[in-house]
């Protein structure tokens, strides 16, 4: 019922860069009737540098809007474009940078259902070994939500590990953002060795 046919090209250039390409062919079954489409991929990326590793990925092509029945489904056009950077300014610290942006169209720009951007960045520190912290932030512009989240974590032994964490919310309320959740948690993952 369903089925994807994708050939690609992946060169890989010196210095550290690569660009793949694909073309995809696909049938998707959805709500009892099938949908055939077209996508096209492009991922360029170039780790030369350490302290820096950038990477774009684009997709464009025919997409599924997935209603709740088959009178509110249709095949529209898709289009995702990604950016992300990964920064190393010293050898404890990696903060990795990436924003995305998904729209849906009837008919290739023209239409369009939704258009939504989402910003988010991971930064980890490790302290020692067995010792790091990780950040991260994230907000989506359709939803207007604002998602942060700390955890520590320590290694007792490879497999065991502690975790203590912590996660908010922050949502538009009113015209303004407020604050909508916060979670304190802690987690205990141990392997039993022989």
């Amino acid at each position: 019922q369903e089925w994807w046919l994708s050939p690609m090209v992946e060169l890989r250039f010196q210095r550290q860069t690569r660009v793949l390409t694909e073309f995809g062919r696909s049938q998707e079954r959805w709500q009892g009737r099938d949908y055939r489409g077209n996508r096209f991929e492009l991922e360029v990326e170039n780790s030369q540098w350490r302290v820096l590793t950038p990477e774009l990925e684009c997709e464009v092509g025919d997409g599924v809007y997935y209603g709740d029945d088959d009178a509110s489904s249709y095949l529209g056009w898709l289009e995702h474009y990604a950016l992300e950077g990964t920064l190393r300014p010293s050898p404890r610290l990696t903060v990795e940078l990436g924003t995305a942006r998904d729209r849906f169209s009837r008919d290739h720009g023209r239409g369009v259902v939704y258009d939504v951007w989402t910003l988010g960045a991971k930064a980890t520190y490790q302290f020692t070994r067995r010792l790091y912290m990780r950040l991260y932030p994230q907000y989506d512009t359709d939803a207007e939500h604002l998602d942060a989240d700390a955890l520590i974590g320590y290694v007792v032994h490879p497999g065991s590990v502690l975790y203590l964490g912590y996660n908010a919310d922050a949502d538009r309320l009113a015209g303004h953002h407020c604050a909508t959740r916060h979670t304190v948690f802690l987690k205990v993952s141990y392997r039993f060795q022989r």
